[in-house]
């Protein structure tokens, strides 16, 4: 599966309910994106679930924040976005490509490669300016344009390995799109 569109993420993001504990609400808020983005794949060549969100990074940015969505909350929002980004799994061996010679699918050695975001800060940035014309913590639909429109700018860099007989294998990073 790949990025719902905004109908979807306004449905799962409106469906929440107010809670009176910040803790759980943001648990909540956390495991909806979590919900939203774990569906994530690459493209071209990506299977879904290429990241796991880190939920209790976003949640535990976001347990102190205010319902009101003044720019400090928009700022609160956005760090903990881009924190939990940074942290999340990204699993090794959900993308193939023919280039990649010797591993066939993407890989996470040591040294050797790995998959990251490359844009991150830029898509945080984005996160930030839109989440600021948010109205209140309760304001889904923009909530959920803001969010889906920042992971959609996320650039993964994912690496394989190509022979390079007689040496070993290379690293081959391909710059791929979120989808």
């Amino acid at each position: 599966m790949s990025v719902q569109p905004l109908s979807g993420w306004n449905s799962v993001l409106s469906s929440l309910k107010p809670i009176a504990s910040a803790s759980a609400g943001a648990a909540n808020f956390a495991a909806a994106i979590g919900t939203l983005t774990n569906v994530l794949q690459v493209t071209p060549g990506g299977s879904t679930g290429f990241i796991t969100f880190d939920q209790a990074t976003f949640a535990a940015a976001l347990s102190g924040m205010s319902p009101e969505m003044e720019a400090a909350g928009a700022a609160t929002m956005a760090s903990a976005w881009q924190s939990a980004m940074s942290s999340s799994v990204i699993a090794p061996s959900t993308v193939t490509n023919l280039a990649w010679t010797s591993s066939n699918t993407d890989v996470s050695t040591p040294a050797l490669g790995s998959t990251v975001l490359i844009n991150l800060a830029a898509a945080t940035a984005s996160l930030q300016s839109a989440l600021a014309g948010a109205k209140s913590a309760q304001d889904a639909s923009t909530i959920a344009k803001a969010f889906r429109d920042a992971t959609l700018m996320l650039t993964p860099t994912v690496t394989g390995l190509v022979l390079a007989l007689p040496a070993p294998p290379v690293p081959l990073p391909l710059t791929l799109a979120v989808s």
